[in-house]
């Protein structure tokens, strides 16, 4: 695979993003071709517009600047627009940063790949130092991640990038059990008829599918009476926790379908959303990978609704979000395909939950939360000790005062050290951590061990 990496910061080659692109290379240079330019100026390099025509994949590289792209890349994307054939090019997007509302750069590029046909594949958004060895100024999450989170997206990116551009599918790589959960309110033979497609098309990949109606259990909604912060209990009797381990355990892929109504999906859909809050704030559902494919007369408005709350779930539960499908109009089953072989990517790839602004913004809040109401969360206030978001925030050893613009420079070249000793030492596999290694497991249980 030909791969284009543009990298768009104005530092250049003293970027950490540039410098974290370079570990793809690292892992997968022995098998595709890479090719590295940069754009920081505005404008995409007039020598480089055969590269991008010949690239299989572009990977657009950039750090934040106030919440969203550089300034720069907005002329980018308009030379862009203007030299260069998008339509249908697959293409990614990189950046490293603190996090600080990092969905907002993203979702901009989102668009421009969609405003121009292009096929999106979800980004990726790194803490700067993540790829660096374990250490204390790391976040409690980004300790964990890193390396094998920058690997296994990248894989899964390529694997969905080589079925687009080719219709290579890959098998799953061992049995995986696929839940499908039918939240319409009412059974029509429409709605059965594209559930039953979609059971088909997940056992010819080689799963173990089971469909799960909602609408067949018996679950009452949130009261807000707020006993669940205290101790991590409902005190509504009904068929909730039944409901959630039918639907959680053993799962590998989960499947949403249901009809859109107000960026939402069911009222029973919802109710397992408002009732989930007892479980604590992360890792009840492991690493789930999660599909949605929605029906219904929505607008685009409520999909974005949609996606931004399911995305803030996402960051406290713990789940990987392969896409949210458009199967509303007459091009469904191409989308639902689409849609179901990106969870099987990612399946393959063990890709990681991301690590983003919702993630370390909800979590140190609800840390914050859990010390100030100490007594009345003694469950939050554990688990947050035991996982470290309540450790002290430490400066970092390496930062000094900068007067001038030379010793800005000086400065920039320096934090590049420890990467480039960094892609030296690295070994040539990435060890991968075991994925849902809790799905077996009941709640009950799961609750007791935290």
């Amino acid at each position: 695979m030909k791969i284009l990496v543009i990298n768009c910061s104005p530092k250049k080659e003293t970027s950490l993003t540039y410098k974290s692109s370079l570990f793809l290379k690292k892992y997968y240079g022995k098998e595709d071709e890479f090719k590295y330019i940069f754009a920081a100026d505005g404008r995409f390099p007039e020598e480089n517009y055969e590269d991008f025509r010949n690239a299989d994949l572009v990977v657009l590289c950039s750090s934040l600047y106030h919440f969203s792209i550089h300034a720069q890349m907005i002329h980018l994307f308009s030379d862009m627009e203007k030299n260069l054939i998008l339509s249908e090019k697959c293409m990614t997007y990189l950046t490293t940063s603190a996090h600080n509302f990092d969905q907002s750069p993203h979702t901009t590029v989102r668009l421009f790949a969609e405003r121009n046909n292009m096929y999106y594949l979800e980004g990726l958004s790194l803490a700067d130092v993540s790829v660096l060895p374990l250490r204390k100024e790391c976040s409690p999450k980004e300790k964990f991640h890193g390396i094998e989170e920058l690997y296994t997206w990248f894989g899964y990116t390529k694997d969905c990038a080589e079925m687009r551009i080719s219709g290579t599918k890959k098998k799953l790589k061992a049995e995986a059990e696929v839940t499908i959960l039918d939240t319409y309110e009412t059974e029509t033979a429409e709605n059965q008829e594209l559930i039953a497609e979609i059971k088909r098309k997940y056992e010819s990949y080689g799963g173990n599918v089971k469909v799960i109606a909602l609408r067949n259990y018996n679950l009452k909604p949130c009261i807000g009476c707020n006993a669940c912060y205290t101790d991590w209990q409902c005190c509504i009797k009904d068929e909730f926790e039944k409901a959630f381990n039918d639907i959680y355990m053993d799962t590998d892929i989960l499947v949403n379908v249901g009809e859109m109504r107000y960026g939402l999906l069911s009222y029973q859909y919802k109710i397992m959303h408002d009732r989930q809050v007892q479980y604590g704030r992360r890792n009840f559902i492991d690493e789930t990978i999660v599909l949605f494919i929605c029906t219904g007369d929505f607008t685009e408005q409520e999909m974005d609704c949609f996606r931004e709350h399911e995305m803030g779930l996402q960051a406290m539960q713990g789940f990987f979000i392969a896409d949210f499908v458009n199967a509303k109009d007459g091009s469904m089953y191409l989308n639902v395909s689409d849609g179901i072989y990106k969870t099987v990517a990612a399946y393959d790839n063990d890709v990681l939950p991301p690590t983003n602004y919702y993630t370390i913004s909800l979590n140190r809040q609800f840390a914050r939360l859990s010390v100030e109401l100490k007594p009345f969360t003694p469950k939050d206030f554990e688990y947050y000790t035991k996982t470290g978001w309540l450790d002290e925030i430490q400066t970092f050893p390496v930062v000094r005062p900068v007067h001038s613009l030379e010793e800005s420079m000086h400065m920039l070249k320096m934090r590049t050290i420890p990467y480039d000793e960094m892609l030296e030492k690295l070994p040539d596999t990435v060890q991968i951590t075991e994925r849902r290694a809790e799905k077996h497991i009941p709640i009950s249980e799961r609750k007791r061990k935290v």
